[in-house]
């Protein structure tokens, strides 16, 4: 995975950098970096449409990074 500064506040906050995107970072370790990780038909399956869904327009689903960032 790319390295990625992450911070730690005092009150335990983990605070990530704004392009952070976790999911998309996962689907490319499992398929478009040689394939680092290993997974079931179905996880890559999920995922898959996950990714799509996240790059079609219309679709409703979307990744917020200031509001994963927020969970």
């Amino acid at each position: 995975m790319a390295d990625i500064q992450i911070k730690i506040r005092v009150d335990r906050h983990v605070s990530y950098p704004p392009d952070y995107d976790p999911i998309t970072q996962y689907w490319q370790s499992f398929v478009q970096n040689g394939g680092d990780q290993v997974v079931g038909k179905k996880i890559y399956r999920t995922y898959k449409k996950l990714i799509a869904d996240m790059h079609n327009d219309n679709s409703e689903w979307y990744y917020s990074n200031r509001r994963g960032n927020h969970v």
